[in-house]
């Protein structure tokens, strides 16, 4: 239900990531990014930055966002509502271009619930190390970009989503941003990736109103 959204986290300055909701009474959405992608929001949306216009309290004079601002570095820790850990971490997005990867989260010996990049064609070494670490101390749900059977500058193919996965070796992983036109069929792609169950991997693509399993904000574990 997106009036119970309370954050977005804008991984990159493309405009197709960019959103919010509508005020509600309920505060003001929170949009988490770097100052890169934060300067091109403001380009190219500047009322949003509008200072928000109250009758009363909760209630806008005129349907525009409410929104907060927060920028983050390329690699930082943080709260989220609720007391929900956040790891942000950078990934390429075609050549040196960052692009945010997120860790939801958080156990005491490292591991992670949720690790999502949504725009990647390449690790960096540093974050690498990062995302050994949190493998090695278990990830529950890995989601990362798949595009396309072929390789392409901005994004990982099929068979690199496919390869970090087995590093990285999660519980459970969905692959997102896929073309339909140049992946295959979903459920033909689907059948193909349960193959990988030999290798011991839960990998599938993932599909538009999937439900993610829930977490606690945080586990002593």
């Amino acid at each position: 239900d997106l009036r119970d959204l309370q954050v977005i986290e804008k991984v990159h300055s493309d405009g197709q990531h960019i959103g919010y909701r509508l005020a509600g009474g309920a505060g003001p959405m929170q949009i988490i990014s770097n100052k890169v992608t934060l300067d091109r929001v403001r380009e190219a949306f500047p009322y949003l930055y509008a200072q928000a216009d109250f009758v009363e309290p909760g209630v806008l004079r005129r349907r525009i966002a409410y929104i907060e601002f927060a920028e983050v570095s390329d690699d930082e820790t943080m709260e989220l509502v609720d007391g929900l850990p956040l790891r942000v971490f950078p990934v390429w997005h075609g050549g040196t271009y960052v692009s945010l990867g997120f860790a939801f989260g958080g156990r005491l010996k490292g591991g992670y619930p949720l690790v999502y990049i949504s725009d990647i064609s390449a690790v960096p070494p540093e974050t690498m190390t990062f995302l050994e670490e949190a493998a090695a101390a278990g990830i529950d749900l890995f989601m990362v970009d798949a595009l396309s059977r072929n390789g392409h500058p901005t994004h990982m193919s099929l068979d690199e989503a496919i390869g970090l996965v087995r590093k990285l070796r999660p519980s459970r992983a969905l692959l997102v941003g896929m073309d339909s036109c140049a992946i295959g069929d979903h459920d033909e792609v689907n059948e193909e990736l349960r193959t990988l169950r030999s290798e011991g991997l839960d990998v599938q693509l993932a599909f538009d109103g999937q439900q993610l399993p829930e977490f606690p904000a945080r586990e002593d574990l």
